[in-house]
């Protein structure tokens, strides 16, 4: 048993029937692959072939006019079938992810360690003073001063915001 095993997934989107598409978009169609603690794994293809699609549906952060087939298993467990209830525990902890666009997955009103600590505070991982000084270690991990922690995203070079969402990514030791 691998740590993670998705099985045939599919997502599609509902479109809106005024739109020139209408009906369902197939936007993953059957992706599958184990991997195991330690491992490393990429997913790699042309732009719009469903690489983030795929990492989106295994974290629960689809919208709401995503439909989803197929299986997905963290240490044996299926997640997808409780929905939102199901995943949420794994989120950051057992899977992470970072996004492309850094700039849209940062809150532009709040500080940068403040975002990085709140997965750990939502997971009971660390609170207060211990969340924060773990913020500034891995903002310090990512090449960036702890101080930066004080800093609002739109303060961030565009490379400076990529690595506080490798930091955060890297939060609760997923």
């Amino acid at each position: 048993m691998s740590l993670l095993e998705v099985e045939d997934l599919h997502v599609w989107f509902d479109l809106p029937q005024r739109s020139h598409h209408g009906g369902q978009v197939h936007a993953a169609a059957g992706v599958s692959f184990a991997l195991d603690a330690g491992e490393r794994f990429g997913l790699v293809g042309e732009s719009g072939c469903g690489k983030t699609t795929t990492v989106l549906a295994l974290m629960g952060l689809l919208p709401p006019n995503a439909l989803l087939a197929g299986e997905v298993r963290v240490d044996g467990r299926s997640i997808l079938a409780g929905g939102e209830d199901s995943v949420r525990s794994h989120r950051w902890t057992d899977m992470a992810m970072v996004f492309q666009g850094a700039m849209n997955a940062l809150n532009p009103v709040k500080k940068i360690g403040w975002q990085i600590a709140e997965p750990m505070a939502f997971h009971g991982i660390a609170h207060g003073a211990a969340a924060r000084r773990r913020a500034g270690e891995l903002l310090e991990m990512v090449g960036i001063p702890a101080a930066a922690a004080e800093r609002y995203p739109h303060e961030f070079s565009g490379g400076m915001r990529q690595r506080a969402s490798i930091a955060m990514a890297l939060a609760c030791q997923p």
